[in-house]
Formats: C-alpha cells, structure tokens, sequence
C-alpha cells in the first residue's frame, strides 16, 4: 500500500513513491470500555451556561488640548467588542444605551497628545496615553462591601490603535474573568493567494494579515520558537540537480533572514519547538523510514527519538514536561502516539477512526487535540489524559474537513483549518467546540497550517 493512503493529505506529495508494508484497517476500532465503564467516545454537550456579564463603557472626559479623534474611540470600542466575544458570558452593552444597575461599569480615560515641530506637521502617529478603571470590590468592613476603582494606565501610537485596544480587552477580561486573553497575540498560517503557498502573519481575529515569504513554491507547517522571534517552516526547494527536496526554514522576525537549517535528503519536515527553545522535534527521513529526531536551533542532529518500522510525523510538544505527541503508521493505520524523552514511555493513546492526524497538546497539558478520520471527513476531537475519554468537537459531515488544530497560548482558544469542495481557510474556537469564527478572508486564497505564537 502506497503511504499516501495512511498519511494526511499535505504529505503525499513528499511521500509519493515510497510504500509501506502493513495493512491498514477500514474499519473502526475502539478499545473495549472496562467494567461499568462508558463508551470510549462521549456525546459533547457543549459546556454549561453561565451567568452573563454585560460591561458598559464610558469615555471619561479629558481637556481640550488632549481630545482624540472621535473615529479612534470608535476603533477602540468596536475592537474590545470583538475581542470580548470570542469569550462566553461577556460583553459590552449596545452603545448610546442607558446602563442598568446589572451592567457593570468601565471607564476610559483616552488622551492623544499635542506635538510640536517636525511631528506636528506630519499629523499622524501622534502619541496616545491614558488610564483604563476597572470596578474593585474592597473586603467588608463596617458599613459592608465598598466598591473602589483599579487605574491600569496605558501608551501607544495612533496607528496602534488596535494593539491598544487588545491590550485593553485583554486587561478588562482579566479584571473580571480571572482568564487570560489571547488579544495580543498572533497566528502563522500558509495562504495561496499568491498563487504559491507561502507564509502569512495577522492579528489573532485575522486583521492585518500580511504575506511574510515570497519563496513561490509550497510552503508547509509553520511553527514558532518560544521566544516569538522564529518561525520554521518546510520548504519545497529545488536542488542543483534539479530535483526537489522538504527542507526545513528558520526565519528571524526581527532581521528578515531565512535560512536553512536542515537539508538533509529526504524528508525535513514537521518542526516543533521544545518549549525551552534549545531542540526542535522534526521528522527526517536520512535512514529510510520517516522517524523524530531532535536537532539544534541552528539544525545540528541532537539525537533520533523514534526508530521503528513506519511512519512517525507530527510531533507536538508537552509545555510541562519533557515529552511528545505524534502520528505513527506503526500499528498499521495513523494513529496519536506519546511518548517520554526522560524514560522513553511511549504510549499509544487514540485507538478509534481510520486516519488520526495533526495532534496538538493543550498548554494546561491535561488534554491533546487532534484530527480524526471518520467515514468520508476529518472532524477535531479531543483526548483527555486522565479518564481517556474522547469528545467531539467539530461535526462537519455535509460540510468539509477541520483538521490542523493549534492552541492559543492561552488555553483559551483553539485554531484550526476548515476545508470544503468551495473553501479552505484557517477560523478560530472555544475548546469546547462552540464560538466558531472565520479568521481569513477569501482574498488570500486557500489558507492551511496555523500556528498561534506565544504571549
């Protein structure tokens, strides 16, 4: 049987003429439940609802010499509108509307500060400052519980506009949530807008999105260092021979330079940063078989973690302890793996589907999510590590395939890739499934591989 039978759509292309021995199973599998036990696979619910908080903002008058622009107060409520609800139970109150004694109250202090000179006839990019209050319930003493007002004070530019805003939701959500938001961060995804695949960054809502390579060939499987200043990426690169060869990108964020880290022959892909930033999982195909090494930030082999007949790809990294996840043929169809790099446990942790791909470890590290083939089309599901229960999160029979989760640095969100006969573009969702947002337009063409950055 050819690989690309058992290996996620992205791969054939690398994997076209090699083949693999074992049979692969048509049929589902699933390990038998214990006892009294239930089913391996639970119908997902959705999670309970909560007691909804509704916020009203109110713009706190400043002086005449330091009035911003009315349309920049606009931005900056529309913005943390947006942001708030991609969590549940929060929101803004309608604007323009009376608040009620339920809504609790937020209050801004926006000033856009006079410039002289040079700057001041530019007129733009002038300077922005102020204080964001948020409501503190004091301890009760006597008279009872006071309510006191929490100043976190802010700066930025005005064509920051929106970076502030993130930074502001994030700040109010936390004050009353406790949560923290993935506001400020950023996502990696590949898009063929261009008409090749290259890579894009945008804003986490997927405004801003801007085309960061012009390799004008295919692009796969971006991944960030823990830093925030790296992305590797798999490249199609055509050799003085001219045949072509994955080979494994860094790019530096901060000077523009893209170099190669790893080209050796045969298969460099699927990166994965260690969460320390001094390995990087990936696949290599040097001694046939594709198995996981651990190569240096600069592509010097470290050490082979997997050697056995197969396929292994896809590492993920745990965030706490020194371990992975990833996909291996071995048992004859793709299933998740895990496995310790301290004592070299490995663990075979989904045994349902026909095809389980892209795994992804959550950062609170009690669950892995992943891709799963069932019937005609992948869904997302997630694993739990302790009970081995197993919850869908994504139905799209009828619909289109979502694979290629991606977790928000946070915990709090989930990106993922969604494809249809008409459609392939990369949207954003609560772990439990509900909140689905598009995150890239149609103009950027089909968008794949999202990769959220760290905080």
């Amino acid at each position: 049987m050819d690989w690309p039978s058992i290996f996620h759509k992205k791969h054939q292309a690398i994997l076209k003429s090699a083949s693999l021995g074992a049979a692969v199973l048509a049929a589902l599998s699933l390990l038998p439940p214990a006892q009294g036990e239930d089913p391996l696979f639970q119908i997902h619910i959705g999670p309970p609802r909560i007691a909804k908080i509704v916020l009203h903002l109110q713009w706190l008058n400043v002086s005449e010499k330091e009035l911003c622009p009315a349309e920049m107060k606009n931005t900056l409520s529309t913005v943390i509108e947006n942001d708030l609800s991609y969590f549940e139970g929060v929101e803004l109150s309608k604007r323009g509307k009376t608040p009620d004694e339920r809504q609790k109250e937020v209050k801004i202090a926006l000033r856009c500060k006079p410039q002289s000179g040079f700057m001041a006839l530019l007129g733009r990019n002038k300077p922005i400052e102020g204080e964001l209050f948020v409501p503190e319930t004091l301890p009760e003493g006597e008279g009872g519980a006071k309510t006191s007002w929490r100043q976190i004070s802010f700066s930025g530019k005005q064509d920051e506009q929106r970076d502030l805003a993130h930074t502001l939701a994030a700040a109010i959500l936390k004050q009353f949530t406790g949560q923290e938001a993935p506001f400020p961060s950023k996502i990696a995804f590949v898009c063929a807008g261009s008409g090749h695949k290259e890579l894009y960054l945008s804003d986490f809502d997927g405004y801003h999105p801007k085309q960061i390579t012009r390799h004008q060939s295919i692009l796969l499987s971006p991944s960030w260092d823990p830093t925030e200043r790296f992305i590797t990426y798999t490249l199609y690169r055509k050799r003085k021979n001219g045949s072509v060869n994955p080979d494994l990108m860094r790019l530096d964020l901060k000077t523009g330079e893209i170099k190669a880290i790893s080209t050796r022959p045969g298969l460099n892909s699927g990166a994965a940063w260690s969460p320390d930033g001094e390995a990087i999982a990936v696949t290599l195909s040097i001694h046939g078989d594709p198995d996981l090494y651990l190569i240096s930030p600069e592509g010097e082999l470290l050490e082979q973690i997997t050697a056995t007949p197969g396929v292994d790809i896809e590492p993920s990294w745990s965030r706490r302890e020194k371990a992975i996840t990833f996909v291996s043929g071995r048992s004859g169809q793709p299933m998740v793996y895990s496995l310790s790099l301290e004592d070299q446990n490995m663990q075979r942790l989904t045994f349902a589907g026909i095809y389980n791909s892209s795994p992804a470890w959550s950062p609170t590290n009690d669950v892995v999510t992943f891709a799963g083939q069932l019937g005609s089309h992948f869904d997302l599901f997630m694993l739990d590590l302790h009970t081995r229960y197993i919850v869908r999160l994504t139905d799209g029979r009828g619909q289109g395939d979502h694979d290629e989760p991606a977790w928000a640095p946070t915990g709090t969100h989930i990106a993922f890739h969604f494809k249809s006969p008409k459609d392939s573009y990369i949207g954003v969702m609560r772990p439990d499934g509900t909140g689905k947002k598009r995150m890239t337009p149609p103009s950027l063409g089909h968008c794949t591989s999202p990769a959220w950055s760290p905080l």
